[in-house]
């Protein structure tokens, strides 16, 4: 039963996840038609930026406790990616240089990239959902 348990909040949670991924698409698409100026967009993906790590993280320490070494695999490239950012003070977006070089593209692929992983991610803890359910029938 806490594997079911565990497998939905783990869908809510990618759930969540591909949320900030779309905020983000949305804020770069904001800041493109100058909807947003560029504090707030600065504001916006550092706000969007910490959610999505403090998910992952919670998403994957419930991986963890559930012992599924597989799926903790497949997610340590993004957490190793946010790690990357944090060490390197990337995932700090400068209002003065937002316009300038490639920034705007950057977080567009970042975003891009990360909501193709959470929407793979999304429909293999559904599979994983449906086995766990499988499995509890069989078992009573």
């Amino acid at each position: 039963m806490w594997s079911i348990i565990s497998w939905v909040v783990c869908i809510l949670l990618v759930g969540v996840l591909m949320f900030c991924s779309i905020s983000m698409l949305v804020s770069v698409a904001d800041i493109k038609t100058n909807h947003i100026n560029p504090t707030d967009m600065t504001t916006r993906v550092y706000v969007i930026w910490i959610a999505e790590v403090a998910v992952h993280g919670f998403m994957m320490f419930l991986l963890l406790i559930q012992f599924e070494i597989f799926t903790l695999i497949l997610n340590l490239p993004v957490a190793g990616f946010h790690a990357y950012l944090y060490s390197n003070k990337k995932h700090v977006v400068e209002n003065i240089s937002i316009f300038q070089g490639t920034t705007l593209v950057d977080l567009r692929n970042r975003a891009l990239v990360k909501l193709a992983f959470y929407l793979l991610s999304f429909f293999f803890y559904l599979y994983c959902f449906y086995a766990s359910i499988l499995e509890y029938t069989q078992l009573n």
